[in-house]
């Protein structure tokens, strides 16, 4: 890619980025974070995308396939340690299928904790009731490792049991870190009752993931839940992010109307693009003029005899570095002019 394509501020603050965001010569705007963030890029003044946080409920059916569920969940959870907001959250799992399900997880690397060890880890992972930042992306023996508990070392994921979903029990909301909830559910409406709650207060608009073989309780499943991606017997932070299932691949989704978000799909790259669409009239009799042998000079790149592209012309490389400066300087100014 081009020298200065991307701009990375080293030591970022509020004013500084709000300064950024409401810069005239910002064309648009992709804010991923929390809602706040995302409300300033809204209020900038200038176009802008944004995508809402996740808490992605897993419901594990007694239809399920066990023991790929469990790998998909170990494998999603330790994902990348778990910092996409497509990680699950909290695996709702049937009552029937709760202690075969554990015993799966242990062979995939899930470390079940007792209810003591999960006090632990909730008081290390929330200790003001809010997540430990310090703690986010760490690995799961590391974060055992702060709450006092020993793991074996292969450990990849934190199971913890829970007691309830609710805005008010922390350890059933966002966790960016390999640390899972599990709770069992009598029956399938339980679950589905646990899941929306789940996703009441955080995760409108995102993900959620069920394991099931019984398509009618996946039907049931996707049309019951306020979320634009549900991840079917794959694992969900690879799956709702495009890269296990045909979604389109990306880091970055969109939470819609749910989400407070504009965009309700997984964004791509045409959503950065514009494009001119030259519209003809649609009456058959409107002569459509023939374009043959035409073509247009789109910038200075020169081509070989083959049509294969070269170097950059020296004046585009000038008109880069040129552009490159004007941002620096930018910068610069926002810098110095919070300084004062």
């Amino acid at each position: 890619a081009p020298k200065g394509l991307i701009q990375i501020v080293p030591e970022p603050n509020l004013e500084v980025i709000n300064f950024i965001m409401q810069s005239p010569s910002v064309d648009v705007i992709l804010a991923t974070g929390g809602t706040p963030m995302v409300r300033a890029a809204y209020s900038s003044g200038n176009p802008a995308l944004g995508v809402g946080p996740g808490n992605a409920p897993a419901y594990v059916d007694r239809s399920a396939d066990l023991k790929r569920a469990a790998k998909c969940l170990a494998d999603s959870k330790s994902f990348d340690n778990s910092i996409l907001c497509t990680n699950e959250s909290a695996i709702i799992a049937h009552e029937d299928v709760v202690e075969d399900l554990k015993r799966v997880l242990r062979s995939e690397g899930c470390y079940v904790c007792s209810e003591v060890e999960r006090d632990k880890v909730e008081e290390c992972l929330f200790p003001v009731g809010k997540f430990n930042a310090a703690l986010l992306g760490k690995s799961a023996r590391e974060i055992a490792k702060a709450g006092g508990i020993d793991v074996p070392h292969n450990t990849r994921v934190l199971v913890v049991p829970l007691e309830r979903v609710g805005d008010d029990y922390a350890l059933s909301g966002e966790k960016l870190c390999p640390v899972l909830g599990l709770l069992p559910v009598h029956n399938f409406e339980t679950g589905l009752s646990a899941s929306r709650t789940m996703l009441r207060r955080t995760g409108g608009g995102h993900s959620a993931a069920i394991h099931a073989r019984d398509a009618s309780v996946i039907l049931r499943y996707g049309a019951a839940l306020n979320v634009l991606r549900i991840a079917v017997n794959s694992p969900c932070s690879t799956g709702a992010a495009g890269f296990d299932t045909n979604l389109a691949p990306t880091m970055t989704v969109g939470t819609g109307f749910f989400g407070r978000s504009a965009v309700a799909e997984n964004l791509r790259p045409h959503h950065l693009v514009n494009w001119t669409r030259v519209a003809f009239d649609k009456d058959p009799a409107v002569e459509f003029p023939s374009f043959e042998g035409l073509s247009l000079d789109l910038g200075p790149r020169r081509h070989d005899g083959d049509g294969r592209q070269l170097d950059i012309d020296p004046k585009a490389a000038e008109l880069r570095e040129e552009i490159r400066q004007i941002i620096l300087e930018e910068l610069r100014l926002a810098i110095s002019g919070l300084k004062v």
